[in-house]
């Protein structure tokens, strides 16, 4: 499965398990980067002078992404490639709101249902679920895998565990599908601007054809990002019925005997390799995501349109983010040595004070819409 399965029995093969999952990204990534493009080609028109098509028109007004549904309805409009960029931050933020609520109100669920963590409560609404299902989610915003790492809880902890991360899942879909839209429609903008400026401009000018090939190779990285990204569902930090051993073997000790204590090792290995995978499918899009963030004032500066000064100063503001975010974020979750567990002093084993790390997470989420 796709979101994490169920293993019976004490004995597990982590080097298997690691090469199962990187097959899957791997796979379904390039699966996803091959079916799109295809997709992505409708009748769509390009405008180079969009401003002077839409004097006489009525310009859809609203959230980006309610713009792009309502041009999708016609056959003849102008595209602005930037607001695909939009409309997935405005769906990334819609999906860290609904997850929360998902994550938040599952745990009431399991906190009436597992209330003496024996039976289910009397007027539980899931009575073909056993006691068990309910264990781990009666304390899933107070005690999971990125709290106990890093002290708090970031965006991503909200959609990593069902059933918040089936509805996550769905709507990061559009999200890639919009990556390439735009990819495609401002690498189509490239190549109109280097045919308007062709003839102040010799065949073999070699800025011009930078630009251009510049544009193609930002905006299709990006794209494949966008696909790398999903493999923040196919390896999950923790889901019901991975089986974890039920003693720790850090002070102070609950394991009886050696073998305990290694199955307990060999778990938080894994653990590491989860939690390592998962974190760069997401990392990874950091600094891509800049980059063409970035690219689209160059490219708006280069083609004559006017940027204010403070347009400027957000830039500026997100590149700073960006900066801080990945750098303190990777290095928060891969020089953490903990067992992800609130065992013993486990606060102790945090890279970067809670504090200081949240600010520099949550920045970055807020610098987005900016």
């Amino acid at each position: 499965s796709a979101f994490g399965s169920s293993r019976s029995g004490n004995s597990f093969d982590p080097k298997a398990e690691r090469t199962s999952d990187i097959l899957t990204v791997c796979s379904r990534s390039l699966l996803t980067f091959t079916i799109l493009p295809i997709m992505s080609f409708d009748q769509e028109s390009v405008s180079q002078d969009s401003e002077e098509n839409d004097k006489g028109s009525n310009k859809v007004k609203g959230p980006k992404f309610w713009v792009i549904l309502r041009g999708a309805l016609n056959s003849d409009h102008t595209v602005e490639p930037q607001h695909y960029l939009a409309a997935i931050a405005e769906l990334l933020a819609l999906t860290i709101a609904i997850s929360l609520v998902i994550t938040w109100t599952y745990e009431r669920i399991a906190t009436h249902c597992y209330n003496d963590g024996k039976t289910l409560g009397m007027w539980c609404p899931f009575k073909f679920l056993a006691p068990s299902d309910f264990e781990m989610a009666r304390n899933r915003l107070s005690d999971n895998p990125i709290r106990n790492m890093v002290g708090y809880n970031n965006p991503c902890a909200f959609w990593d565990q069902p059933p918040a991360l089936y509805f996550a899942a769905s709507m990061f879909i559009p999200m890639v599908y919009f990556a390439f839209r735009y990819a495609i429609n401002d690498t189509i903008r490239a190549h109109l601007v280097v045919q308007a400026n062709a003839e102040d401009f010799d065949d073999h000018d070699i800025s011009m054809s930078s630009y251009s090939r510049a544009c193609l190779t930002i905006n299709w990285m990006y794209a494949a990002s966008q696909c790398i990204v999903m493999g923040i569902f196919i390896i999950t930090p923790h889901v019901f019925g991975d089986n974890w051993p039920k003693c720790n073997s850090n002070p102070p000790s609950t394991c009886l005997t050696p073998e305990e204590e290694k199955a307990f090792e060999n778990h938080v290995k894994l653990m590491h390799w989860k939690m390592r995978s998962h974190s760069a499918c997401f990392l990874q899009l950091v600094p891509v995501l800049c980059l063409t963030m970035a690219a689209n004032y160059i490219e708006a500066h280069l083609t004559g349109v006017a940027l204010k000064p403070i347009q400027w100063a957000v830039l500026a503001f997100y590149i700073i983010a960006t900066i801080l975010e990945t750098v303190f974020a990777t290095s928060a979750i891969f020089l953490y040595q903990g067992d992800y567990s609130q065992h013993g002093d486990w606060q102790e084993n945090f890279v970067f004070n809670k504090w200081f790390m949240q600010c520099i997470d949550y920045m970055w989420f807020l610098s987005l819409p900016l």
